[in-house]
């Protein structure tokens, strides 16, 4: 046999050999490629919370409890401004001063008017004076000593007199006829001696006149004791009883008046003249009190805003502000506008559609315009309950408003070291929490904006599903159709999936849970 085929018929039986070891080394399966189930990585649908940001632009501004408009205690002309727009006052400090001309005639005739009232309420606490109470008693004294007499005479008239009263008189009345009878003999005596021309007749008229006096005499104490023997006469009852009833009215009008005098005035009269006092005093204090407020000064520590005054003006306590929501805002006939700008509020316009995704008190994160890069975080303090176009613009009726329709946040921010400058312009973020069905977003093969395909195992079966979605964050889809919770979604495989293919479920640890 030639040897060249030899060597062809050789090659060819080794070539057979290796093959058949080739074939016959390899492993059973595959050469059943064709038939393998391919395997894919789930995720389980679950009911959960996406989240979004809610973005609006807005100023900085002062708290609306942290800014004050200053006003004048007392309408006065301006002598003073200590301060302009820009300074940093502190509390108390001086604003401005006012002239107090005014006020202080006001407080003299305040202080005249306090006198009258101390005058009154002393006359009315004290109506009399002790020396006037001293002569009413003395006068009262002498009433009951007068009543006692009275008293006494009438019970002497009516009862008669005593019988040593009787002798008594008897007595008196012998004793004035002895007198009598001595001096009609002196008298003889002397007449003997003037006949004489021993004695004057000076003398002689002068014994005439003893006896003259003691025969007078007589004749009274006769009378007496002719009124003692014959008892009391009607008249003379009638008239005893008459000045009897006359000492007493007398004493009753006495002690009237000495009773009022002790008692003082009445108390609803002492009531009435304090209570006067008292509003007297009042009035001084106020006007006092006005008198040391011609020193304006800040009521707080801030930044002056606004100042509307200056020197020779006249400033007026009145004043009123129409918009608390705008703290910034000119209000007529304020002195100045002191702002603490340690706490701001960030007031910015949301649109309407987030009204019911922003909260009171959630967090929210500001940035500057003049602070790039730089962020500060605050809370949500409050929401205006209404929607209006953002320029503040009001729609005809019937016609719908051609700007966006936005509610108002603020938003509280620290600014203790002062770095943010009022009326500053930036944006805020809010996080928006929204509750449905929330899936891996690897589950998703997106077709256009909002809509795409998933992938959905059942029992080993896979089900291609038109699917809508919405936001996504950290890596999850919210989905708002085509799948329900609980349904397993394809997140991985490295295979083409079809529906209806078979394929066998792995489920992967953790990827179905939503993010809150």
């Amino acid at each position: 046999m030639n040897p060249m085929k030899q060597r062809i018929l050789l090659a060819l039986a080794v070539l057979v050999v290796t093959t058949t070891v080739i074939v016959m080394s390899l492993p059973p399966k595959v050469g059943a490629l064709s038939k393998q189930v391919p395997s894919v990585t789930i995720a389980v649908a679950q009911e959960g919370a996406s989240q979004s940001d809610v973005m609006a632009q807005g100023t900085a501004q002062p708290s609306a409890s942290a800014n004050v408009s200053v006003l004048p205690r007392f309408e006065g002309q301006v002598t003073q401004v200590l301060v302009n727009v820009g300074d940093r006052v502190s509390k108390g400090q001086i604003l401005a001063v006012l002239d107090p001309i005014y006020q202080q005639a006001q407080l003299r005739q305040a202080e005249a008017t306090e006198r009258s009232a101390q005058a009154n309420y002393s006359l009315v606490l004290h109506p009399y004076r002790p020396e006037e109470i001293q002569r009413q008693q003395s006068k009262l004294d002498s009433d009951i000593q007068t009543v006692e007499e009275a008293k006494s005479e009438l019970a002497l008239l009516r009862h008669g007199r005593r019988p040593q009263e009787i002798e008594a008189a008897s007595a008196e009345v012998a004793g004035a006829k002895a007198t009598l009878a001595q001096a009609v003999s002196d008298l003889k005596y002397a007449q003997k001696l003037y006949d004489k021309e021993l004695v004057a007749k000076a003398d002689l008229e002068k014994s005439q006149t003893v006896v003259d006096v003691d025969r007078s005499a007589l004749l009274a104490v006769q009378a007496h004791l002719n009124l003692l023997n014959s008892g009391s006469r009607p008249e003379d009852i009638a008239k005893a009883e008459a000045a009897l009833k006359a000492a007493q009215a007398d004493y009753q009008a006495d002690m009237q008046t000495h009773r009022i005098m002790l008692l003082g005035s009445r108390p609803e009269a002492i009531e009435a003249a304090a209570a006067d006092l008292a509003r007297a005093n009042e009035t001084i204090n106020e006007q006092k009190l006005l008198l040391t407020r011609q020193m304006v000064r800040s009521p707080i520590a801030g930044i002056v805003v606004e100042r509307n005054v200056n020197p020779g003006e006249v400033a007026t306590p009145q004043a009123n502000r129409s918009d608390n929501d705008a703290p910034l805002s000119d209000v007529r006939h304020s002195l100045f506008v002191i702002a603490d700008d340690s706490s701001l509020e960030f007031r910015a316009n949301v649109d309407e559609r987030f009204y019911r995704s922003v909260t009171v008190g959630e967090q929210a994160i500001v940035t500057f315009e003049s602070e790039l890069g730089k962020s500060y975080i605050g809370r949500v303090v409050r929401m205006k309950p209404l929607i209006n176009p953002e320029t503040g613009a009001k729609p005809s009726p019937g016609d719908a408003p051609d700007l966006p329709l936005t509610f108002d946040i603020w938003v509280s921010l620290d600014n203790s070291d002062n770095r943010i400058v009022l009326g500053e312009t930036g944006l805020v973020s809010v996080q928006e929490q929204t509750p449905g069905i929330v899936i891996p977003q690897s589950a998703i093969t997106p077709f256009s904006s909002g809509n795409g395909v998933a992938y959905v195992e059942k029992d080993g079966v896979i089900n291609v599903r038109a699917v809508r979605y919405g936001d996504v964050t950290n890596g999850h889809v919210r989905i708002l159709s085509g799948i329900h919770d609980g349904e397993h979604v394809v997140v991985s495989t490295a295979y083409k999936l079809a529906d209806g293919m078979r394929v066998h479920a792995v489920e992967s640890l953790g990827s179905g849970t939503a993010p809150m």
